[in-house]
């Protein structure tokens, strides 16, 4: 059951360049009031952060892996893990969904 993972991810295509899909991770980390954005790399196509401390967790750290594809757009690797513990009662797949909500407005794909 992947509610009840200690990590989770997911990994979509996006059909845009490196940079703009890139740029809308890191938005969507910081437009998100439930994520804080920790650091953002754009040489190695990392962006991480985290979960505060809520009812349900110790937090969770969540990592974003952009990575160029030869044939043209990117593929997007959502991670959610959690900070402490080794059941997410649905935590990771929340914070999964959320992000990549997210990302995807930020390049208008609904």
């Amino acid at each position: 059951m992947s509610f009840l993972q200690a990590s989770k991810e997911q990994t979509l295509q996006y059909n845009a360049d490196y940079a703009r899909v890139f740029n809308a991770a890191v938005a969507a980390m910081q437009q998100n009031p439930g994520f804080v954005l920790m650091m953002q790399n754009p040489q190695t196509g990392v962006v991480s952060g985290e979960t505060r401390l809520n009812m349900m967790s110790w937090g969770e750290n969540i990592l974003v892996r952009i990575v160029p594809m030869p044939q043209g757009g990117c593929n997007v690797t959502v991670r959610s893990q959690l900070k402490y513990g080794v059941t997410s009662w649905g935590r990771n797949d929340k914070n999964i969904q959320a992000l990549i909500q997210a990302i995807n407005a930020q390049l208008g794909r609904f």
